[in-house]
């Protein structure tokens, strides 16, 4: 082999750089490439040496597995028969397996060989058993590449090669001597002459050799057809021996004497090589200045040729050569010379061509099922339709609806073809019938967009799509869903092209929503079959249905906003958004649960999602507007029964974690809204102060706090199903809120105009007050009930900020009274420099001393008690260190008398409780 590709490649390199160096480059490149082959062989022998070797592993095994089943069963059926006492020894024993043994062994998995077909010199096609493969084997396809190295080594390894290599040699020696005109040799027309006789000689030489040595006498043949081509040609192109016209004629003899040849000889080779020749002789012969006409004519006679031979020869390699002569050729005269008045006289040739290789596809499939895996093949059945409808297309250009209308017919033709095969039910003839179908519906796809707009195109893609999903997963054909899918995201692209296009003037009746909505409704469908049929479907594409549902989702609630923000007032456009989106998950719920597609369950758990978002640009951009106005009072009341009747109808159908988080959710942006809406109500109705309804972003929550420790025994759904949710997790949030709106409405003014201010007795300190007192009962429940509140806070911690924060209200409610009744501002240093806020405070700090004092001493907790003792320490540290520096002599006697008054009840009414009653550590012993 290496040897071989050296002299060839010694040859080619002389002949093609004149010198030795290319000689030398050349036999290095050939023997490189010997021995890429011989190695390349070496492998594969390898491979098919160990694959064999596996089948007969499988085969061993599968026969030592019959063996021991067998063996099995003989000892079990001789020990039951010589237990019963049964055993008949003239009886034959037949020894076997258990019918249902035999169909519960597993057995290996034999997959049948692969058969390859090889086409000789005498092209009859020869069946040869390559290999066996074990079903987790992959199937690798040669790729081109491997099959030109194939063909080539072939060419040069079987058959007489040297023959072949004399041939392709005095091929080149023949082009030598025509173009020789500096040596002392003969005339040219001499020269000429000689050869073409010469190559008459070889030609009936190899004539008289076609039954003795067939494959000898194909290769003299051969070459004497080519030798006789480049002589024709020599003479009438390069020295004008010949008129073109007669050149012409005289190659189109030799094509059909090259075809008669290989016809009566059967060989596939010959035929090549003579339509090739008959192909290229109108170029080789032009001037430039001959009818396209008769170009094309002369080309119709050659397919006529090539009809004809494939009805009674399946020769796939002709068929691909005269397809690609004719469609390259073709486009390269249209490319250069087209114009449209040449319309009437060249779209008969292209119709005609076109109808030709569509026959010769069918014949060949007639003969011979093709395998579209193969490049010919494939060429043949999807490659004309392609190349023949660009062409059309470049010539309808000018014509209004010329595409689609093309389209449309070739949609047709390949319809009506497939139905034809159909009904014949012709043996091999399945697969190139539903291949003719779905280029069919591939055409009829494509004449959409040439006739309408983009977003009726995408209606109709995506509707087309789903019926091919629909049609791939009933017949089980990858290929058929697969583009159903594509076509669908086509159809999405198409749309989304179309955007910047005006919209219909008509709510709903106009294309871009009903663009929208079929794709959506495609996607749908598409998921609920996908799902619905998941044992069809091979495991990679189980997992498409979410992404479908979620695709058709997307859609649907796009089509649904994009029609409100283009036809309703700006107003109204987030109520109706937030009223379409509750609709739309409430109706695919119960789409869900009636046609038992749980996934499409899950998908209503955006509701949520879509209401937080609709409250958060509702808060943001409502200015002056009420939430409730605009019909709005419907958008949220159907919103929050809508998600709290998806909750209590999916509790087994999401996910626990979700659902719990969903309640939390829920609740909190419930609240959320009911505060916003009674604050924004109040503030309507009372003009002058908005005091009056901003004191409820406080009492809201602490009324549902309230509600729900309090009567939580009441409410079975869904406080007492989540009870975390709604009792310890959910209101801790909302009490940690409202706390931090106390402790900042502490540092508020609250004038309750129009009324005049009392203390306590106002709005915004009843309020307050009211928050403590949630407070302290939500702490108190805990307690009671031995629940957690939060997982970072216990009881102790939660008393003693509750606390704090009455200290702190306390301290306001006397800033407020000091501010109102001696008109000190209300700033925490105005306040400080007051004498009468001052005393104020110190008195109150007392009375609280006396209290908590009094009552520890009363229920015996010494810790409350040492609480009020270290207030009376501060009223102490406040009156000596601050008081004293008072210029007011007045305030800091009364001051002074007050809290001395004071001390000395605290002392009689209030000493320490013994230490033998005193409490545990644990604020849990607290009552």
């Amino acid at each position: 082999m290496k040897l071989l590709f050296s002299i060839i490649g010694v040859f080619l390199g002389a002949v093609v750089s004149s010198d030795w160096e290319g000689g030398a480059f050349g036999l290095v490149i050939g023997y490189l490439f010997g021995a890429y082959i011989q190695l390349r062989g070496s492998v594969i022998d390898l491979q098919r040496e160990l694959k064999a070797i596996k089948s007969n592993l499988i085969d061993s095994q599968v026969n030592i597995d019959k063996a021991v089943v067998a063996s099995e069963a003989e000892t079990v059926s001789r020990t039951q028969t010589e237990q019963h006492g049964e055993i008949d020894s003239e009886a034959p024993t037949v020894v076997g397996a258990d019918k249902h043994q035999e169909d519960d062994t597993e057995m290996p998995t034999i997959i049948p060989p692969e058969r390859s077909t090889i086409f000789e010199d005498n092209d009859e096609p020869i069946e040869l058993d390559l290999e066996i493969r074990s079903a987790d084997e992959i199937d690798h396809s040669p790729s081109l590449l491997d099959k030109a190295i194939d063909y080539v080594k072939h060419f040069f390894t079987t058959g007489n090669v040297v023959v072949k290599i004399g041939v392709i040699i005095l091929f080149f020696g023949v082009g030598f001597l025509i173009d020789a005109l500096n040596l002392q040799m003969p005339r040219i027309e001499y020269r000429l002459i000689g050869i073409g006789m010469g190559a008459i000689v070889m030609l009936v030489f190899g004539w008289r050799l076609r039954e003795a040595r067939a494959g000898y006498a194909l290769v003299l043949q051969g070459g004497a057809v080519g030798i006789l081509y480049i002589t024709i040609f020599a003479a009438a192109k390069n020295y004008q021996l010949i008129e073109p016209v007669s050149a012409l004629v005289m190659m189109v003899l030799l094509v059909s004497f090259s075809g008669i040849l290989a016809y009566a000889q059967d060989s596939r080779s010959l035929a090549v090589f003579g339509s090739v020749g008959g192909f290229v002789a109108p170029i080789l012969t032009s001037t430039g200045s001959g009818s396209h006409v008769m170009l094309f004519s002369y080309y119709a006679l050659l397919n006529t040729g090539i009809f004809g031979m494939a009805w009674v020869k399946s020769w796939r390699s002709l068929n691909l050569v005269g397809f690609v002569f004719t469609f390259v050729i073709g486009a390269a005269w249209g490319i250069k010379y087209y114009q449209p008045h040449y319309f009437n006289s060249t779209e008969p040739f292209l119709i005609l061509f076109f109808l030709f290789y569509i026959a010769i596809a069918v014949l060949f499939a007639h003969r011979q099922a093709p395998q579209l895996k193969g490049v010919v093949d494939g060429t043949l059945v999807f490659g004309v339709p392609l190349v023949a409808f660009t062409l059309q297309a470049a010539l309808v250009g000018d014509f209004e609806f010329g595409r689609a209308l093309s389209a449309l017919g070739i949609a047709a033709i390949y319809i009506g073809l497939a139905k034809l095969l159909w009904h014949k039910q012709v043996e091999g003839m399945r697969l190139l019938t539903e291949s003719f179908l779905a280029l069919g519906v591939i055409f009829a796809s494509l004449a959409i967009p040439y006739a309408l707009d983009g977003r009726w195109t995408a209606a109709t893609w995506s509707l087309e799509g789903a019926a091919a999903v629909w049609l791939g997963i009933r017949q089980s054909r990858l290929l058929t869903r697969n583009f159903g899918l594509l076509l669908q995201v086509g159809a999405s692209l198409m749309f989304l092209s179309t955007l910047r296009e005006p919209l219909g003037s008509i709510p709903v009746l106009n294309s871009a929503y009903i663009g929208c909505l079929f794709t959506s409704l495609a996607g749908l469908f598409t998921a609920y079959y996908h799902y619905q049929h998941r044992e069809k479907l091979r495991e990679w594409e189980k997992q498409f249905h979410f992404f479908l549902l979620a695709w058709g989702v997307a859609w649907w609630l796009g089509a649904g906003v994009m029609e409100i923000e283009h036809h309703l007032s700006y107003r109204f456009e987030l109520n109706t958004s937030l009223f379409f989106f509750a609709v739309s998950f409430l109706v695919l719920d119960r789409i869900a649960r009636r046609w038992h597609w749980p996934p499409a369950n899950l998908a209503s758990i955006f509701l949520l999602p879509a209401i937080i978002f609709s409250v958060f640009i509702a808060y943001v951009d409502h200015s002056s507007t009420h939430p409730l106005s605009h019909y709005g009072y419907i958008s949220w009341t159907i919103a929050f029964a809508g998600q709290y009747l998806l909750l209590y109808r999916n509790e087994s159908d999401w996910p626990e974690g979700v659902m719990s988080k969903w309640h939390l959710g829920t609740l909190w942006i419930l609240v959320f809204m009911l505060a916003w809406i009674v604050a924004d109500s109040v503030n309507a109705l009372v003009i002058g102060s908005h005091i009056w309804g901003d004191v409820f972003w406080g009492l809201i929550p602490a009324l549902i706090v309230l509600l729900l420790v309090q009567h939580h025994q009441k409410l079975t759904w869904p406080v007492l199903a989540y009870k975390e949710s709604y009792l310890q997790t959910g209101l801790f949030p909302l009490l940690t809120v409202t706390s931090l709106w106390l402790l900042a409405s502490c540092f508020v003014e609250g004038r309750p105009r129009p009324l005049n201010y009392v203390p306590i007795a106002n709005p915004l300190e009843l309020t307050q007050l009211f928050i403590l007192f949630v407070l302290f009962i939500w702490i108190w429940q805990c307690k009671r009930d031995k629940i957690p509140p939060s997982h970072f806070l216990q009881p102790p911690t939660l008393l003693y900020t509750a606390g704090g924060l009455a200290f702190v209200w306390l301290n306001t409610v006397v800033g407020r009274a000091v501010h109102f009744f001696y008109s000190v501002r209300f700033k925490p240093d105005a306040l400080f420099d007051s004498a009468v806020y001052q005393a104020s405070i110190s008195i109150v700090w007392t009375l609280a001393a006396l209290t908590m004092t009094f009552l520890a001493t009363r229920y015996s907790k010494r810790k409350i008690w040492f609480v009020g003792a270290a207030l009376i320490a501060a009223v102490a540290v406040k009156l000596f260190v601050i008081d004293l520096k008072d210029s007011d002599t007045v305030e800091r006697i009364v001051s002074f008398l007050t809290v001395g008054i004071l001390l000395s009840v605290i002392g009689y009414l209030s000493p320490l409780p013994p230490k033998e009653n005193r409490e545990q550590d644990s604020i849990e012993d607290d009552d």
